[in-house]
């Protein structure tokens, strides 16, 4: 085959050249779409928005058109423009949804309905239940549906949605949802109790939060029960905030001070001087005594950089004969002295740790 001069230069150029003979390729919705997307994930829908138009405008149709177009909506919602997530929506549907795509874009449809005020949303929102009971979604689709129905003031259509939420898996602020909702349905002191124990129980959520009861209004013992809940939930700052007020209010017991010095030196890791005071008062109350008090206050003094403390600490454990920390114990006998270059000291700890 024989090739023009031209022609050729004009080959050789898109390989090698920037292409000035060649058109140049289509931007792809790729990067625009994967930027947004991460935009989004770290709670900045605002800025996610413009990188997904720009990657609905590039995507060829077809499924990728409805991937752009479904994270562009969920954007949209989230930053508060939830009219204009229904019309991205609608134009997609319009231009035909892949099946695999139905059940995310009519609930991300649903859900924009319902931020915007939109009248249909009530009827979007039940028939979403209805068709898609095994969706990821259908609690949230519920969740709304009781909000709705608590504003219309009738009690028993917010308890039949709720009752539905937490028979089945919810997620744990999903259930603190439903128990907010089922509690503001309810009247006098029903209403009240289920509010304080919402409170209680489950103190890390949001609904929790929105209850309008007070820590002051709590007594000691669910006070107590409060910063159990914070423990349990792993929100160790909120437990050792309540442990602390209730100490400096006059409940100064050996338990909640063993509590406390665990609390500083485990949990929170905060202060090594305080978890040696509040362990010591432990002790000499009782609620601190064993092999186990070895552990800590070798624990302790170590996190309070006196290793001379700490090394007698554990090698008062290991003359107990206990066995659940023994391997810790005999690692520090050697680690200890080594850490100070005391070498001669260090090689039978470690010989037995590791025998």
């Amino acid at each position: 085959m024989r090739v023009s001069i031209p022609t050729l230069a004009c080959l050789l150029a898109a390989i090698v050249l920037p292409p000035r003979c060649a058109a140049a390729a289509p931007a792809s919705h790729e990067a625009p779409l994967a930027g947004g997307v991460a935009l989004w994930r770290t709670a900045d829908p605002e800025g996610a928005v413009p990188l997904l138009r720009q990657a609905l405008a590039a995507a060829p149709r077809g499924r990728e058109h409805a991937k752009c177009a479904l994270a562009l909506a969920r954007a949209l919602t989230d930053a508060g423009q939830p009219a204009e997530a229904v019309a991205v929506l609608d134009r997609v549907v319009r231009d035909t949804m892949p099946g695999v795509l139905i059940e995310a874009a009519a609930w991300e449809r649903t859900r924009a309905l319902d931020a915007s005020g939109n009248a249909a949303a009530g009827r979007a929102l039940a028939d979403f239940v209805a068709r898609h009971s095994r969706s990821d979604h259908v609690d949230a689709a519920r969740l709304a549906l009781a909000r709705r129905a608590l504003q219309a003031g009738d009690a028993g259509a917010v308890r039949a949605q709720v009752d539905a939420v937490l028979r089945g898996r919810p997620s744990r602020l999903d259930r603190a949802e439903a128990r907010l909702l089922r509690a503001g349905a309810e009247s006098g002191r029903a209403r009240d109790d289920a509010m304080r124990r919402l409170f209680i129980e489950m103190p890390d959520t949001s609904a929790a939060a929105r209850t309008g009861v007070r820590e002051s209004d709590l007594s000691g013992a669910d006070l107590d029960r409060r910063a159990q809940a914070f423990f349990e939930a792993r929100d160790y700052e909120a437990a050792l905030r309540i442990h602390t007020a209730r100490w400096e209010g006059g409940s100064r017991d050996a338990s909640r001070a063993l509590t406390l010095g665990r609390l500083h030196l485990i949990h929170v890791r905060d202060d090594a001087g305080k978890a040696l005071a509040y362990l010591r008062i432990a002790r000499d109350g009782g609620a601190l005594s064993g092999p186990d008090a070895h552990l800590l206050f070798g624990r302790a003094h170590m996190k309070a950089e006196d290793y001379d403390a700490a090394l007698a600490a554990y090698r008062a454990y290991l003359d107990t004969g206990a066995k659940a920390g023994r391997a810790t114990a005999l690692y520090y006998v050697g680690w200890l002295p080594y850490d100070r270059q005391r070498w001669a000291e260090a090689l039978p700890g470690f010989d037995r740790f590791l025998a």
